[in-house]
């Protein structure tokens, strides 16, 4: 009884630690770091897979993962996907301009555009800008989805959602 009350308590801090531990280990290795990132997701989903409110966070997180990674392969030294990107960002602030990180992300993409102009203008090979915009851009979307997980669930599965802790 004593073991079962403490053992999901037990389980979490061992995950977290190994993860943790590994994350140190991997240091360096970033390709290792995410097989094994990835591989927690999957274990984690499929452990829990009967909890649409864990497994509804994990797919955001592994979404999440995803961008980041076709971001960093295909954003940098690319004149088109640095419009694509601005474009996407204001379209961005414009649909969730209730949420105040928008107006950041404005400023961001006003700022970036800017100094993409400038250095346009004096004939400047700038740094590339833009993954860290793109990162900004998947980060305010991750936000809006984990704020609203609940509401998203509710939806489709009437009174199965519910708030964790992340």
């Amino acid at each position: 009884m004593l073991i079962r009350a403490y053992l999901p308590k037990i389980i979490t801090a061992l995950f977290g630690g190994l993860f943790v531990a590994f994350g140190i280990l991997t240091f360096g290795n970033a390709a290792i770091f995410d097989r094994i990132f990835i591989c927690v997701l999957i274990f984690t989903a499929v452990l829990c897979r009967k909890n649409i409110n864990v497994v509804s966070a994990i797919i955001i997180i592994f979404f999440q993962h995803i961008f980041e990674e076709l971001a960093w392969l295909y954003l940098p030294g690319q004149h088109f996907a640095a419009i694509t990107v601005y474009i996407i960002s204001l379209w961005v602030c414009y649909q969730l301009w209730y949420d105040w990180v928008s107006k950041i992300l404005l400023v961001s993409t006003v700022l970036s555009v800017a100094a993409e102009v400038y250095w346009a203008v004096v004939d400047y090979n700038g740094p590339s800008i833009t993954w860290y915009l793109g990162m900004m851009i998947v980060s305010t979307i991750i936000r809006h989805f984990i704020i609203y997980r609940v509401s998203y669930i509710n939806s489709y599965f009437p009174e199965k959602g519910e708030s964790i802790n992340l």
